[in-house]
């Protein structure tokens, strides 16, 4: 029987636990000021009341997010630090909405949950449970967020962090962590230490402030999920690039509000100079549209739209980019190729002109994240 220890600092509680020779262990202390001072004796404790060393745990769960940075960081550093010590021990990184929605689907029994933490500043975290599979776990703005709240009956936060209106709160206890990384581990999703990364879904305040103090001292431009306040100058731009006439402001607010469908904006001084869409369709992305207002081609921006879609699939357990571009657009072709896609088909006379279309592929490093059966 294997020996595993469970550890929490994301929230305003930690958690503990720890299954040992059959035995179940909790522990649960305020994460304070002092909690990277405490952390290691309070795995220490539950240790000596097991009557295991530390050398005796086969495996280690730890929460790696979204949720306080400071905590995140502290379970993380101290759990590999184990792991230079204890070469032989695998992880188990887990996720702080999907163990919410475990938490609330043990209890309820119910399969459609939304779980949510607050993400401050006009921003949520979220993620969807139905029947079984969990969507990609995502930050958004309030505008998504309030949409995607109005069809959930089902809303969820964590009791005792930052209230959600409309949802219930859900206490997380240090069984439901030691339940949640039991049925991970049996089902095998075990990753070694250098695979055990943070999942924050957002910058820190202080990565915030680095880029607000460059915005002030030079040209600066930010990438974000488009808002509604967007859409006029993203209609202008693809109007612009692709000379759609039959494009409108309607059909990109309604693809603003599709499920299934996302854009990410380059701003300069909230103004939008660069956006790419992408449709999300069970754990893989397939790549729309790139394009960049004239004046600001050639500078890099589309490169950095792509770069952070990249980051999002892989920080989203994303599988797959697909996308298809023309046989001749040669600048776009080595774009990709740059970011290491690779030719997987080609469709014959696809476009209206005839022209060929060739589909790309890349590969993103990811976890599985369907995790009830």
């Amino acid at each position: 029987m294997k020996n595993i220890l469970c550890i929490c600092s994301a929230f305003k509680n930690s958690l503990i636990a720890c299954s040992l020779n059959g035995k179940e262990f909790f522990a649960q202390y305020n994460s304070d000021a002092s909690c990277s001072e405490t952390m290691l004796v309070n795995v220490n404790d539950i240790l000596k009341k097991a009557e295991i060393s530390l050398e005796e745990i086969d495996e280690i769960a730890v929460v790696v997010g979204p949720g306080s940075f400071t905590g995140i960081r502290i379970a993380l550093a101290l759990v590999k630090g184990f792991s230079l010590a204890l070469n032989k021990i695998r992880f188990i990184a887990v996720s702080s909405l999907k163990l919410l929605a475990f938490s609330e689907r043990q209890k309820s029994r119910c399969n459609d949950i939304l779980a949510i933490m607050d993400g401050l500043s006009g921003h949520y975290f979220v993620c969807e449970y139905h029947n079984g599979e969990f969507s990609v776990e995502q930050c958004i703005c309030e505008d998504k967020f309030l949409s995607l709240l109005s069809t959930n009956k089902n809303s969820v936060f964590i009791e005792g962090e930052t209230e959600v209106k409309d949802s219930k709160a859900v206490k997380i206890t240090p069984k439901d962590l030691l339940d949640f990384s039991l049925y991970l581990s049996s089902k095998g999703y075990l990753i070694s230490q250098n695979e055990l990364l943070p999942n924050y879904l957002r910058l820190s305040q202080a990565e915030e402030s680095l880029l607000e103090s460059k915005k002030q001292k030079q040209d600066f431009y930010s990438i974000n999920e488009m808002t509604e306040a967007d859409i006029d100058d993203v209609y202008s731009i693809s109007f612009e690039a692709f000379n759609l006439e039959s494009a409108s402001k309607n059909m990109i607010r309604d693809e603003f509000h599709s499920e299934f469908k996302k854009f990410f904006v380059a701003k300069e001084n909230k103004e939008v100079i660069g956006f790419l869409t992408f449709m999300l369709l069970s754990g893989e992305v397939e790549l729309l549209d790139i394009a960049v207002k004239k004046g600001y081609q050639d500078k890099g921006i589309g490169s950095k739209l792509l770069e952070h879609l990249i980051s999002f699939c892989k920080a989203n357990n994303i599988k797959n980019i697909f996308l298809e571009v023309n046989v001749n657009n040669k600048k776009a072709i080595t774009l990709y190729k740059k970011y290491d896609f690779k030719q997987v088909s080609i469709r014959k006379k696809y476009y209206r002109n005839l022209d060929d279309a060739l589909i790309l592929k890349k590969d993103i490093l990811w976890f599985i994240t369907k995790y009830f059966a």
